[in-house]
């Protein structure tokens, strides 16, 4: 969300340049000399202010729901459609008022959204939303005994983040009239590049807006574009697309939205843009992630978008997620549209604020970050289906003359700080890297939000038996905010 630095920067949200312009008011604050020495007291003061100016900060001009169809829209690539996300668990409604179009929140061709009917046949209806299983070439629907016979990593389409997303936001939001809905489709395109997403765009995107339009003006309701759940980045990661190419792909795509709002919904608020970072496809290659760091600056030059989470904090089979991961996903997007749309207050990912060497100690380096809910902590992260903490806590630190081992497990020294102790001093050139392949494209480092989900980890036939894990089962899903995939110079600071 939105950041007042000493410069124009922000975390995922309103420009600094324009927050006070449009209204916003934030705490005074001190303006410390930069030549000093940093202490970790010191930058944690800073830190600390910083956090509590962005969360006082909301996005404003976003659409809000309304009486009638509120929109939620799917969109990117594989792991947004619930690729090998099966068998589906969703498969009863949750709550009243959660829809969908037709018998699935997917489309029943590739090149434009159409919905499906072959079971409760033509015309698509308002249908109560549920999970169903899809073959991913043909995108035949598959009855629930069917789904649940699927291998383990068939390549079948199933429990769309779309889905939990939308009941959880509805449950979250606690609507004071049964007459605001939610409607929820998913246009992904699975091993696409944004470049090829985008020539498609118009058939998916645009086609699932006009589809609803219909049916909304046919049941005399209004509809908006509510939010987008935008998934992807994996494969242009692996075939190296351009950054600079990336970000302005990602405003052509995700402002088509808007522009389909306009021209379906005459709508004139643009919706809320949420982004999942890529990261778990560091697991194949030993990059910077720059697709990953590109999304986080796109979100940095809005006030339209917001990161909701790196994807590798999800359960998972390798790169795509099982179906409780793919649930998981979901519930942080709902929590971050709740945030930002019901409560009003400015979202702060977990990433790096401030990295620095010890001034007394040449081996020895901090790291401070921003999040929303300090104080910062180690926890474990999904490696596949099973929970695992690194001893490198998922840090990797570079020089010209390679990767530095580390002096033992990396320490958090105050609310805000972990301590990285080196086996040598720097050389030219040092970097700080959160999520590259040495650790696995992922981290242990995330904040002390307590939120859960809705929806409980379920395991039923069909599952993997790694997935029966005892200490999960039937519990809520755990919500706390892991920190971003970043590779960063040392020293850092963010505010310049």
């Amino acid at each position: 969300m939105a950041i007042v630095t000493r410069r124009s920067v922000l975390l995922g949200g309103v420009a600094a340049s324009t927050l006070f312009a449009n209204g916003c008011s934030a705490p005074a604050r001190s303006n410390p000399d930069k030549s000093r020495v940093p202490t970790i007291s010191s930058v944690e003061r800073e830190a600390s202010l910083e956090i509590d100016i962005v969360k006082a900060s909301p996005m404003r001009n976003l659409q809000t729901p309304i009486k009638g169809l509120n929109h939620v829209l799917g969109t990117g690539q594989s792991l947004s459609s619930g690729f090998e996300a099966h068998p589906p668990l969703t498969t009863s409604p949750i709550a009243e008022g959660v829809l969908t179009l037709g018998d699935a929140v997917q489309s029943s061709s590739r090149d434009q959204w159409t919905p499906h009917t072959s079971l409760s046949g033509d015309p698509a209806k308002l249908q109560p939303l549920i999970a169903r299983a899809l073959v991913e070439d043909t995108d035949t629907l598959l009855s629930n005994d069917a789904a649940e016979k699927l291998e383990y990593r068939d390549f079948s389409i199933s429990e769309a983040p779309i889905i939990s997303a939308a009941y959880s936001f509805k449950q979250r939001s606690r609507f004071s009239s049964a007459d605001i809905k939610l409607i929820a489709t998913e246009s992904a395109r699975g091993g696409s590049s944004l470049t090829t997403i985008i020539r498609s765009q118009d058939g998916r995107v645009g086609g699932a807006l006009r589809e609803v339009s219909k049916t909304a003006m046919a049941s005399g309701l209004n509809a908006c574009l509510l939010w987008v759940n935008f998934v992807h980045g994996q494969t242009d990661e692996k075939i190296a697309t351009d950054p600079k190419q990336y970000q302005d792909e990602m405003g052509e795509h995700l402002e088509a939205t808007d522009k389909y709002a306009r021209s379906y919904y005459n709508q004139t608020l643009p919706a809320l843009k949420m982004i999942t970072q890529a990261t778990s496809v560091a697991v194949l290659d030993d990059q910077l992630l720059p697709i990953a760091q590109t999304q986080l600056d796109f979100t940095r030059s809005r006030d339209d978008a917001v990161i909701i989470a790196p994807d590798f904090c999800f359960q998972n089979k390798t790169i795509h997620l099982t179906a409780n991961g793919s649930r998981m996903l979901g519930e942080y997007a709902a929590k971050v549209a709740d945030i930002v749309l019901n409560q009003k207050m400015g979202w702060v990912p977990t990433q790096l604020y401030k990295v620095w060497v010890d001034p007394t100690h040449e081996k020895i380096i901090y790291a401070t970050f921003l999040t929303w809910k300090p104080p910062i902590r180690f926890e474990n992260y999904f490696n596949g289906t099973q929970l695992e903490m690194r001893p490198d806590k998922g840090i990797k630190v570079s020089d010209s003359e390679g990767t530095l081992d580390l002096a033992g497990s990396p320490k958090i020294v105050g609310p805000l700080t972990v301590q990285i102790e080196l086996s040598r001093p720097l050389a030219a050139a040092p970097r700080l890297a959160l999520c590259s392949q040495l650790t696995g494209g992922a981290n242990n480092i995330c904040d002390s939000d307590d939120a859960v989900g809705h929806f409980s980890f379920l395991h039923v036939r069909g599952m993997d038996d790694a997935e029966n894990n005892p200490a999960l089962l039937n519990k809520p899903y755990k919500l706390p905010n892991f920190a971003l995939a970043q590779d960063v110079p040392i020293p850092y600071d963010l505010e310049k």
